[in-house]
């Protein structure tokens, strides 16, 4: 290891106070370490003043970022800021990891941590800087840990001169419930840069100015932070000002009840033109929250189940889309009756709306109707394998922006281009190649996605250039966790003063965890850790899990013991492989694998002892998803191509030729399932999505579309979406 020269930052704050601007500078270093080191996926989990050092030339080193595996030794420390670091295997959950005086709350429980537990050591390595004492103390380990789960620091130590910016991030990096905490460290080191650039002022002046020399997306700062809590689901709504003379950071919470569920596979937000509103769709209803006011205010009734909404130029409206019908709608912000505007024949996305009308996506492409109601025109047609997202009209209706991305591959939106397309010509030209959901905002720039991070691009929109290179402007933006099969998702929003709100998550991958649940409805809970989890399949013995994890970048089959418990393993390490299910031996899984080209079907024994085999290749332009099997060895599986439709495929056993189950000309067919004991099968049929019927043979049983899947009791399960019906059980020799 490196011998760094110098003394500890535990030694300086012993040595004599720290004054404030030398508090935040060296604050300010640690943040760009920790900032650099969570970027490349390491989280310290033992950041302490013992764990940093001052060079000679007054630089700043973090140090020891391996946590020791046994104890250090056994003599009892008196100082806890140097005791040993407790430990144990380095990375099991239900393990103390790190030490005490420092742990965050989830890590003294001995939970899962990530990221934001260096967020909370940074505030305790701050505020001890501040004030030479510790935020959480105690004469023995027990107390101080309690003082971390159940305890406040005492705030009244901060120095008289501690800038309002600093204080406001100590609180939020000291927040117990991580959901609630500053979420990156990048934005807790612009607070401190902005704390920085302040002059010193009393504990009750409030500071306002920004620091008006630097560039103007780097005074892009959070002005205000909404942490919504939907279910299981922790977001985080953020607002920021790209103006000059930006306030400085500003936060609070917007607690939401368990019932107000927010997708995250659809555009949910939007933003009044003069920023004082916020619109939001959760649980199939549309909420408007005025930002002055503390409540949100439901304006349409649960059966709308609503999507996309987007205010009206002047803000007196707000247009959505309505899963339950799949009409467009737009109902007054004070309230009342929905007006439907136009059916969409289908799924509908990525609302704009500007002075001649509210354009949308539809799998024909980019479509407009009058703010009045009536028949859509198609502006854009899509072609062959092209999927649009995010229209918008830069001028008078002349020149529509918008994005285009090919292939079903979960990098699609991430190879995107980002086009500009002058109507009625038909060319295009591409302003940005790679990345998707792009806006034009009031300040001049181009904002778009890359993976989970919002990018800003001066743009010219008169003459479709770009002047100047691309900067980050936030990142941790919620992104949808099966970016194959969804549109791009880029859940953000801006009002022409300069305002914009996001959805904060985890990128592409979205954390989730997994449960049992019986027919009785009892909820059972697996131990596994949170994980961007797709596609669980109980073995048929019920003794195994086989499951997806895909966070947008890698995608694996995993392997759960239902029966003993223990780690999940990994079962596939070559390629991308998603949609698992199981062989009727219960002893094989299936899935689909890009690994050799294409998205072709492939088994491997579960136990991991022989490598994948492939059973059938994809076809150019095809994509193949295993869907069910039978006891005597046929496998149904989907065959598919842009923008979505295909057909259920039959691969009899014994190396047959794979064939059509029922020819459907232009249909789009979806959910196979055989019966229990085979003499029946179903399957989802329609010729637009979500236009469905759910058909046994020649016996519809459904016209509300479906999920389906086997029971013992000889009966079919669809959950019927549009309605929200919880299940439609149906007899399948009805």
């Amino acid at each position: 290891m490196e011998l760094v020269a110098g003394e500890t930052l535990s030694q300086r704050i012993h040595r004599k106070s720290v004054p404030v601007d030398e508090a935040l500078g060296i604050a300010r270093e640690i943040a760009e370490g920790l900032e650099y080191a969570h970027d490349h996926g390491i989280v310290h989990r033992d950041l302490k003043p013992a764990n940093v050092k001052i060079t000679p030339e007054g630089r700043v080193k973090m140090l020891d970022f391996g946590l020791a595996k046994a104890y250090a030794s056994d003599r009892t420390a008196a100082d806890f800021s140097e005791s040993p670091t407790l430990s144990a295997p380095a990375t099991e959950q239900g393990v103390i990891l790190g030490t005490a005086a420092y742990m965050s709350p989830e890590q003294a429980r001995g939970r899962v941590v990530d990221r934001r537990t260096d967020i909370w050591a940074l505030g305790c390595v701050l505020f001890e800087m501040l004030t030479a004492k510790r935020a959480f103390a105690g004469d023995n380990v027990t107390d101080i840990l309690a003082g971390v789960v159940k305890g406040e620091p005492d705030w009244t130590l901060l120095p008289a001169g501690t800038p309002q910016v600093a204080r406001a991030l100590l609180r939020s990096c000291l927040q117990k419930d991580p959901r609630r905490r500053c979420q990156h460290v990048g934005d807790a080191r612009i607070a401190i840069e902005d704390a920085m650039a302040q002059p010193a002022t009393s504990a009750d002046m409030p500071a306002t100015t920004a620091h008006k020399s630097r560039p103007l997306w780097r005074r892009a700062v959070p002005v205000l932070a909404a942490a919504i809590v939907v279910g299981s689901m922790a977001s985080a709504v953020t607002w920021y000002v790209l103006r000059p003379g930006a306030p400085a950071v500003v936060r609070f919470s917007l607690i939401l009840p368990e019932e107000r569920q927010v997708s995250r596979l659809n555009n949910m937000l939007a933003l009044s033109p003069d920023g004082t509103q916020l619109a939001y769709a959760a649980g199939g209803q549309l909420f408007l929250h005025d930002l002055a006011g503390t409540e949100a205010r439901v304006i349409t009734g649960k059966d709308s189940e609503v999507q996309e909404p987007v205010f009206s130029p002047d803000g007196s409206w707000i247009a959505f889309w309505s899963r339950n019908d799949l009409t467009l709608k737009k109902i007054a912000v004070t309230g009342g009756m929905a007006v439907p505007l136009c059916d969409t024949d289908g799924d509908a996305g990525s609302l704009s709306w500007h002075r001649e009308g509210i354009v949308f996506t539809t799998l024909k492409g980019i479509l407009q109707v009058s703010e009045n109601g009536g028949e859509p025109q198609l502006l854009v047609p899509s072609l062959a394998g092209e999927v649009f997202d995010s229209p918008q009209f830069l001028d008078g209706g002349e020149t529509v922006l918008f994005t285009i991305a090919k292939g079903q591959t979960a990098d699609r939106w991430d190879k995107a281009q980002i086009v500009a397309q002058r109507l009625p010509s038909v060319e295009r030209k591409v302003i940005v190649d790679g990345g998707s959901g792009a806006r034009f905002v009031p300040t001049g720039h181009l904002v778009y996605a890359l993976g989970g991070t919002l990018l800003a691009i001066p743009f010219d929109p008169r003459s479709l250039e770009t002047t100047g290179r691309a900067v980050p402007v936030a990142d941790g933006i919620l992104r949808s966790a099966n970016p194959a099969s969804t549109p791009a998702v880029v859940p953000f929003v801006w009002s022409s003063t300069g305002t914009f709100a996001y959805f904060k998550g985890q990128g592409s991958g979205a954390q989730q965890r997994i449960a049992l649940v019986d027919q009785s409805g009892t909820v059972q809970p697996l131990p596994l850790p949170a994980r961007p989890w797709v596609h669980p399949r109980v073995s048929p013995d019920g003794s195994q899990l086989v499951v997806g994890a895909d966070d947008g970048k890698d995608a694996a089959v995993w392997i759960y013991a239902l029966k003993g418990g223990g780690e999940p393993r990994r079962l596939t390490f070559e390629g991308r492989n998603t949609s698992p299910i199981w062989m009727p031996d219960g002893k094989h899984v299936t899935f689909q694998s890009d690994r050799e080209g294409g998205l072709g079907l492939f088994k491997q024994q579960a136990d991991g002892a022989k490598a994948a085999e492939r059973l059938v290749k994809s076809e150019s332009g095809f994509s193949l998803r295993p869907e069910a099997w039978t006891k005597d060895g046929t496998l149904a599986f989907l065959k598919s191509e842009p923008p979505g439709l295909g057909d259920i495929w039959m691969l009899p056993p014994r190396g047959a030729a794979p064939k059509p189950l029922v020819e459907h000309p232009e249909s789009n067919q979806r959910y196979a399932a055989f019966h229990p004991e085979g003499q029946w099968f179903a399957y989802v049929l329609g010729t637009q999505p979500r236009r469905r019927q759910l058909s046994g043979f020649r016996s519809a049983v459904s016209t509300d579309g479906g999920q389906i899947s086997g029971n013992r009791r000889k009966q079919l399960r669809a959950s019927v979406v549009p309605r929200r019906q919880a299940a439609l059980l149906c007899r399948a020799a009805h």
